[in-house]
């Protein structure tokens, strides 16, 4: 029988608090539903306790928030249709390091199938241009469900059309440092400022994932970018830079090759920490909640060993991007 999802109007204040407190307990697995909740809209709040109508998230729950009481075993899913309708799901019995019970992964799987139902016929489905070129994709419609937990992959897998799998980085709170961030070691002068609508022709030429020229633009207010200073008169060169995605990672990472190697990367990371920390909003600080989150492709070796190196940062979780399909008409 198909689980009934509840549809969470997120254009009311008081439905978007009430799924902050639920996510809350269960941090960091929760992260990136967390994460998309305060970060795919402004906050409109002036006090930790008030949300904003957000018009640009789809979420549902496996149970009624109004209800009194909350069940062990929930599922909850947003949709971001600033990037490209991407899905980000939560399930409570991933706040736990033991294997998946049978009755758990029949409610993961009821709750995806009626999931993709719904917004199959939403027409929220994700551009397959998503997709890198070289990989195989014959799903004909469906959604791309970001950062999946390790625990679900075997039991969605019939339903998806692509699965990539990476390692998962954090950031647990920690005492804002107060040491200033300089960039040292190399010859010239550099700036380290947010990226600006001048440097997004190059972020669209470097980045391994594909987005929108109007989505990375979109996210220079929560980005970092080391440049070099240009001649009199002529705008700075991004040679290094990253920024905050909608779902509260960190990504984009990417140093100009010439430069790699110098200690750009680690600058570039630690100094937009710094920045997500200084959110006006306590939950938007970080992530969410002062965490920082990242996720690695997996046999990404340099990667690993980056954020393997990073003061505070530790390796979490395997969690696998997947594109699951709609079902046949």
């Amino acid at each position: 029988m198909e689980s009934t999802l509840f549809k969470v109007d997120l254009t009311q204040p008081e439905s978007a608090l009430k799924l902050v407190h639920l996510l809350q307990p269960c941090i960091p697995q929760c992260l990136p539903v967390l994460g998309t909740l305060l970060h795919s809209s402004p906050s409109h709040g002036e006090s930790p306790t008030s949300y904003g109508s957000i018009s640009n998230l789809y979420a549902w729950a496996s149970f009624d928030l109004d209800a009194t009481g909350t069940p062990s075993l929930f599922s909850v899913v947003v949709i971001s249709t600033l990037d490209n309708n991407q899905a980000r799901y939560f399930c409570s019995a991933e706040n736990n390091q033991e294997e998946p019970s049978q009755q758990e992964k029949a409610h993961v799987l009821d709750f995806i199938r009626a999931f993709l139902n719904i917004v199959n016929k939403l027409g929220l489905s994700s551009s397959i241009k998503m997709i890198p070129a070289n990989e195989q994709v014959t799903a004909k419609g469906g959604i791309m469900v970001g950062s999946m937990h390790q625990k679900w992959v075997d039991t969605l897998s019939p339903l998806a059309g692509r699965i990539g799998p990476c390692t998962k980085f954090l950031r647990p709170p920690s005492v804002p440092g107060s040491a200033p961030i300089t960039i040292g070691g190399l010859e010239g002068n550099f700036t380290i400022s947010p990226l600006t609508a001048l440097d997004i022709q190059t972020l669209v030429s470097t980045s391994a994932i594909p987005h929108s020229k109007e989505y990375f633009l979109s996210r220079c207010d929560t980005s970092i970018c080391i440049g070099t200073i240009g001649a009199e008169g002529s705008p700075s060169q991004p040679v290094a830079w990253a920024l905050q995605h909608t779902d509260g990672s960190i990504g984009t990472l990417y140093v100009q090759p010439e430069l790699r190697g110098k200690g750009l990367a680690r600058t570039v990371v630690e100094s937009l920490v710094r920045r997500l920390d200084q959110a006006e909003m306590p939950e938007e600080r970080g992530g969410a909640f002062r965490w920082n989150w990242v996720d690695t492709v997996e046999n990404n070796v340099n990667a690993e060993r980056f954020f393997g190196s990073l003061q505070g940062w530790n390796k979490g979780w395997m969690c696998y991007w997947m594109f699951l399909a709609f079902p046949s008409a």
